[in-house]
């Protein structure tokens, strides 16, 4: 718990501390079958580096605050869907829209709109388990083919469309639940809907919010799904970390962020080009790499001082625990053994070998490093001397 100065005890900030999760990683010896959601496929899809770290490494992405108005109306849109199912009667939407059609009836209907259940198939080319929790199924009367369905909620001027960029990520979600169903063994429409629900402006609140309700129809592509899958096991399969690439956020971040150490509140020796994916010469990042390490053993030696003077009880972390003790241990002295039997007793006991040195110089002349520092130092404030009184 972080507690944030100037704020009262009831108005302290509970904090999530960022924790790398030591389970449920991808193991390349595995016999067991790897699950990978329907989420994952869609990390997959948006940033290869961000997935393996996820599953390799253990490196989420943070987490953000769940979606709690979303949650209820999915919650409210099923019960009234569910109320349809159960008499197995056609929604007033679906009349609107002229669709002989009622909710679909299954024994598994509720696990498949589980959360982390769902939809569950095995794909046997890359041994990896796939599940999607879809929101509901129709079924058409006439054909008995059926009909993924997608609740979404918003709330914009005008009317709701498919057209937004950001929404292919919608599109790749109905065609991978339209999948998952025809893997079940149903004959499954290639046409699925989007159940927008949007929230209206008003003039005042008085504890009521209205909403408008579009039936969106898509055509969903399956065709992209299985192409995909090959690519994302090899890369939980590759040892290395793959590229960051141009947008995604999220790695874009950690690089502009590489300038500050990790639980340091100092200003940054300097703030440096970000070096994911750059074309940065290696004499450059040689020298910030040199200057890192500088900042991080200054840091680690401030961490051993308090660790030092810490009683046992502090030192217990969340996930490590400090151990000090000393160690007494005698060494040789070359110095002294050279002034006692001299340097040519010695060459027995010596090793030759050979090492090859890197030294980094200033490729700048002296005027040349002026100028840089000025144009890089900081705007300062002119001072002035105070005048006295008369």
């Amino acid at each position: 718990m972080i507690r944030c100065h100037g704020l009262t005890k009831k108005e302290t900030i509970v904090k999530k501390p960022y924790s790398i999760k030591r389970t449920g990683l991808f193991n390349c010896d595995a016999v067991e079958p790897f699950k990978v959601s329907r989420s994952q496929i869609e990390a997959f899809v948006e940033c290869p580096r961000c997935f393996w770290l996820n599953h390799r490494r253990g490196m989420r992405r943070p987490s953000s605050p769940p979606f709690l108005i979303n949650t209820l109306i999915d919650r409210v849109l099923r019960k009234e869907f569910d109320a349809h199912r159960a008499a197995q009667t056609s929604h007033p939407i679906m009349i609107a829209h002229g669709l002989d059609a009622v909710p679909f009836q299954h024994p598994q209907i509720d696990k498949w709109r589980e959360n982390f259940v769902g939809m569950q198939f095995h794909d046997e080319h890359t041994n990896l388990n796939i599940a999607g929790a879809v929101d509901d199924i129709w079924q058409m009367r006439g054909s008995g083919r059926l009909i993924v369905v997608d609740y979404k909620a918003t709330a914009k001027d005008g009317q709701v469309t498919l057209d937004e960029a950001w929404q292919d990520g919608y599109k790749r979600q109905m065609g991978v639940y339209i999948w998952l169903l025809r893997k079940q063994g149903f004959e499954v429409e290639d046409r699925g809907f989007f159940l927008y629900c949007n929230g209206q402006d008003a003039e005042s609140f008085e504890q009521r919010l209205n909403f408008s309700v579009s039936l969106l129809p898509y055509t969903g592509d399956c065709d992209w799904i299985e192409p995909t899958l090959l690519d994302l096991k090899a890369c939980l399969m590759a040892d290395d970390v793959p590229p960051a690439p141009h947008d995604c956020e999220f790695c874009g971040y950690i690089a502009a962020n590489q300038g500050y150490p990790a639980g340091s509140m100092r200003k940054p020796a300097k703030v440096r080009r970000a070096t994911v994916g750059s074309n940065r010469h290696p004499a450059d990042e040689m020298h910030d790499v040199k200057e890192r390490i500088a900042e991080f053993e200054e840091r680690e030696a401030e961490l051993r001082e308090i660790l030092i003077a810490a009683t046992e009880a502090e030192r217990v972390g969340e996930e490590w625990i400090a151990h000090v003790s000393e160690q007494h241990r005698k060494t040789l002295d070359p110095k002294a053994l050279t002034e006692h039997f001299g340097a040519e007793a010695l060459q027995p006991f010596m090793r030759e070998s050979v090492a090859t040195m890197v030294k980094l110089k200033d490729a700048h002349t002296p005027r040349q490093r002026q100028r840089r520092a000025q144009r890089t130092a900081p705007d300062r404030p002119e001072c002035t001397t105070p005048q006295s009184p008369n």
